[in-house]
């Protein structure tokens, strides 16, 4: 388990503008991917499983 300091910031929804968008972010490797798509069952680029995905604002 991660501690809080180690989790990004999501911001809500009211505070985002146009130009942030969420996304998943591999906590390994730092591989993304778009939030529609859903985290992958494994990370093509390191092989961690979806577990290891977490959702972040991209600016």
């Amino acid at each position: 388990m991660t501690d809080e300091q180690d989790q990004p910031e999501i911001l809500p929804p009211e505070v985002r503008t146009a130009a942030t968008e969420l996304i998943w972010r591999c906590s390994r490797c730092g591989y993304q991917r778009a939030r529609a798509e859903g985290p992958p069952d494994a990370c093509p680029d390191c092989g961690a499983p979806r577990e290891e995905f977490y959702l972040v604002t991209e600016d």
